[in-house]
């Protein structure tokens, strides 16, 4: 598959920060998730093409047109342009589902999207989540209120399950695949950034917190086939 884009070990803004890379294919949505207020405006002024990184490199492989947008409207007027990659900023947006159906749409016809967001819900519903450096309080806060937004969906889904309300278990156990994937995304930066042995206990503390709330992908695919099924 062609790659539109390929960041190599990117520092933007601090010096001191940490590196990222980010690759992106044809026809494919990745969603780069960012620490709630971080500015991103820089860092996907870096992606387009459009300011160089404190260090690091951006390469355009199959050299197409790439647009950035910062609003839906910006979307909708680089999408009239016909790129081969948009980098968009959800900051300025409401989470809207036709968003997504949009996107998917769009990527049918061959464009790829680097969707830059705050929200783990909104950052998995792409095909890949990435993730820029994020602090590692950042990231421990993050995870704490994943894994209490997870508990209440779990309990939820094991309810309709029981009561056999398939299309309400299908429907959960799509939220609950979404919020897998999300956990892993995050935990897998905590590990990252995890230097000292407190920090790693942190990450171990992490991981066995989700993993307490977790309901495993076989189990929640299972359920959104029967939803299908009926």
């Amino acid at each position: 598959m062609a790659i539109l884009i390929d960041a190599v070990d990117l520092v933007v803004g601090d010096v001191r920060s940490p590196p990222f890379s980010l690759g992106v294919a044809a026809s494919e949505i990745v969603g780069l998730l960012f620490p709630p207020a971080r500015p991103r405006v820089s860092v996907l002024r870096v992606l387009a093409g459009l300011e160089a990184p404190v260090a690091g490199q951006v390469r355009f492989p199959g050299g197409g047109r790439v647009a950035l947008a910062t609003s839906s409207q910006q979307l909708h007027e680089a999408l009239a342009t016909h790129p081969h990659l948009v980098v968009y900023d959800t900051a300025n947006d409401a989470p809207d589902r036709g968003l997504w159906a949009l996107l998917a749409s769009e990527r049918a016809l061959g464009t790829s999207f680097v969707v830059a967001t705050a929200s783990v819900d909104q950052a998995c519903r792409s095909d890949r989540v990435s993730t820029v450096p994020w602090e590692m309080g950042e990231v421990t806060n993050a995870i704490a209120e994943l894994v209490s937004q997870m508990s209440g969906q779990v309990h939820e889904f094991l309810g309709a399950l029981g009561e056999r309300q398939h299309r309400r278990s299908a429907s959960l156990a799509v939220e609950l695949r979404r919020l897998n994937v999300g956990a892993r995304a995050l935990l897998g930066e905590m590990e990252r950034r995890a230097r000292s042995e407190d920090e790693l206990l942190a990450w171990h503390g992490a991981a066995a917190q989700v993993a307490g709330v977790s309901v495993s992908d076989r189990v929640l695919e299972a359920a959104v086939a029967e939803g299908q099924d009926r």
